[in-house]
């Protein structure tokens, strides 16, 4: 996959569409963050594993392998989103939903 142009990781926002399989995790409305992680193939050893995930060989990263989060719209795996408690801003949000990934790798 190719990010079209489109860099960025770290997006806050609100869930406007849900796709299959979410409808018990989000709802239109909800505010969500966006992490570095885009995807994982959930097949490999180490996504098999339960533990190390992000050493996936085919992981997918949002602004570097697939489009990123400076758009108006982007799509995201439920499995790499976060929930934004109120009180809280997208310019406060946005930045911790990277910060330990990227201290990690």
């Amino acid at each position: 996959p190719e990010t079209n142009g489109i860099a960025g990781h770290e997006g806050a926002g609100i869930v406007v569409a849900l796709g299959q399989g979410t409808e018990n995790r989000w709802n239109i409305g909800d505010r969500a963050g966006v992490k570095w992680v885009a995807s994982t193939c959930g097949e490999c050893e180490f996504c098999l594993n339960g533990t190390d995930e992000l050493h996936c060989p085919k992981q997918l990263n949002s602004g570097f392998t697939t489009p990123g989060t400076f758009q108006e719209y982007c799509l995201a795996d439920s499995r790499y989103t976060s929930r934004i408690p109120d009180g809280v801003t997208d310019e406060e949000a946005g930045p911790i939903m990277c910060g330990g990934v990227t201290a990690y790798k």
